[in-house]
């Protein structure tokens, strides 16, 4: 199901938008260890000629990589607790949302 901005932390989907942003202009860092860098194929161009409305309609594809890349950040010495902090919050509140749509869905009606 698609995922609307509202159901995702301001964080989370900024950085959702950088990676489908990073993945259209073939910057990001999914690599193949025999073949360096995936492209995006002569059809993937033809679809998605506009990259704004591709990030528009893919962002919430990226939401995955996005919580794992920010609890990665958590690690981070180089990071300062504030932004730790803001990034935990972040992860936190999407956890807490994600159960209650869990939860309202299991009330039978």
């Amino acid at each position: 199901m698609q995922k609307t901005a509202f159901e995702v932390p301001f964080l989370i989907r900024q950085v959702a938008v950088e990676l489908a942003a990073a993945f259209y202009n073939n910057e990001d860092i999914l690599t193949d260890k025999e073949n360096g860098y995936y492209q995006r194929s002569d059809r993937f161009r033809a679809v998605n000629k506009n990259e704004r409305l591709y990030i528009c309609k893919a962002w919430p594809d990226f939401v995955p990589e996005s919580r794992k890349r920010l609890a990665a950040m958590l690690n981070d010495k180089g990071r300062s607790e504030e932004q730790k902090k803001l990034i935990y919050e972040a992860l936190l509140e999407d956890q807490e949302f994600q159960e209650d749509k869990y939860k309202s869905s299991l009330i039978i009606h």
